[in-house]
């Protein structure tokens, strides 16, 4: 599998960088309608993730003056979404993607390049299917 073909490309994907303030960054995921965004360095690298839950525990548990000082560099939850090498093979993306809704891909340098979704590897996955079946004569 050529996964690079079902790749989200990082311009098309809602992420922020670690400066960005906890306040914009609730609001960028309030946007977008996304749970949980990556979060990217200046140089482009992957750092993690940030959810709605983890800013609503933090301003529960800081209050809302330290939540208006803070960036999302506070939060970047490290463990929550481990990137996968855009070298990776198909088995390492289905288990990866069976225990995340999305897997963050990055360059052999750890610079974000992407997204791949769940439903992405779900749809190759039967296409691939239906074409073997159309072969088989199925």
């Amino acid at each position: 599998m050529n996964f690079i073909g079902i790749l989200q490309p990082k311009y098309t994907v809602t992420f922020v960088e670690r400066e960005e303030s906890l306040k914009d960054t609730a609001k960028i995921l309030k946007q977008s309608g996304y749970t949980t965004i990556p979060v990217i360095d200046d140089n482009g690298k992957y750092l993690g993730t940030v959810s709605e839950g983890d800013i609503l525990w933090y301003l529960w548990e800081h209050g809302l003056n330290e939540f208006s000082e803070a960036t999302v560099e506070t939060l970047v939850n490290v463990s929550r979404n481990p990137s996968v090498q855009d070298t990776a093979d198909i088995r390492t993306i289905v288990t990866r993607i069976m225990e995340q809704n999305f897997l963050c891909i990055v360059d052999d340098r750890g610079c974000f390049i992407g997204i791949i979704t769940r439903k992405d590897v779900i749809a190759y996955m039967m296409e691939t299917v239906e074409e073997k079946g159309k072969d088989a004569g199925i």
